[in-house]
């Protein structure tokens, strides 16, 4: 089972290719976004960046938070893997956004949480990407700690400005 989703930090766009369905959704530093249907569950899928406001004078530790769930009873859906990527984007007009053509993402890699919520701590700074934590050998996945963490460090939420989440759940 794949889901997929394309989001920023200012605008969200879901298509959802498995489902047969497209969902489009604003927000700045959260997002429910519209369910999907899965046999008798409605997939949700909630995103969350923190701090709100990213600026490059003010670099501090950070957090990407994702939580698939039923919408149906909003319970957590459980043993799920992301596959996450990030790009930086750039504001090509005030309605709409999009990510620089050929540029390498600021993160690529798939990610499982075992009770179903994925929080990315990031320490924003200069040099390669490190992820810390234990891989999955099956799925080739980073595995989250009991209560869903992962470290992260390196050139990710590093500056202000649009960050775009690709996002497919296995």
């Amino acid at each position: 089972i794949a889901l997929l989703l394309f989001a920023s930090v200012v605008s969200y766009a879901v298509p959802t290719h498995l489902f047969n369905q497209r969902a489009y959704a604003d927000g700045l530093a959260q997002e429910n976004l519209p369910p999907a249907s899965v046999g008798n569950r409605k997939a949700s899928l909630f995103v969350k960046v923190n701090p709100p406001i990213l600026t490059t004078d003010n670099r501090q530790d950070a957090y990407m938070q994702f939580r698939l769930f039923d919408a149906n009873n909003n319970k957590t859906i459980q043993h799920v893997t992301y596959e996450i990527t990030v790009n930086k984007g750039v504001l090509l007009s005030s309605s709409s956004s999009a990510s620089v053509a050929g540029q390498k993402p600021l993160l690529r890699d798939f990610f499982h949480a075992h009770n179903g919520l994925l929080t990315l701590k990031v320490q924003p700074s200069n040099g390669t990407l490190t992820v810390y934590g234990e891989q999955d050998p099956f799925q080739n996945a980073w595995v989250a700690d009991p209560g869903g963490t992962i470290n992260v460090k390196g050139p990710v939420l590093l500056e202000g400005g649009l960050y775009h989440f690709h996002i497919e759940i296995f």
